[in-house]
């Protein structure tokens, strides 16, 4: 079969994801600071994938993808005060079940 989604390089199952890593820079106390992973559902199912945030601020939209859909999966970050360093968190994302934890990482970079 073809490789309808050659242009996303990461896979976690039937999960296909453009990138595993996102920069969160230039951080202003009170606005969000978004970024986008392009994801595609390369499976014969419907699936809804997510992830729990891992500190206060962060964010990631709940994204459903049908079978040979592609979407966004949009990590966001709103500081109440300014990070006194960089943070650096990972993410496990949900909705895939034929992947360890340890595979279903997104590493989640924000930078003051």
């Amino acid at each position: 079969p073809t490789d309808r989604f050659p242009h996303l390089r990461h896979r976690m199952g039937a999960l296909r994801l453009s990138r595993k890593e996102v920069v969160l820079d230039g951080i202003k106390v009170g606005a969000a600071r978004s970024e986008r992973i392009v994801v595609a559902n390369s499976g014969s199912e419907t699936i809804t994938i997510s992830a729990t945030p891992t500190i206060e601020g962060l964010s990631i939209a709940t994204v459903t993808l049908a079978p040979n859909e592609e979407g966004e999966l949009i990590v966001s970050y709103t500081a109440e005060s300014l990070p006194i360093s960089d943070i650096e968190t990972v993410v496990v994302v949900e909705g895939i079940t034929t992947q360890r934890p340890t595979e279903r990482m997104i590493k989640i970079m924000i930078n003051r």
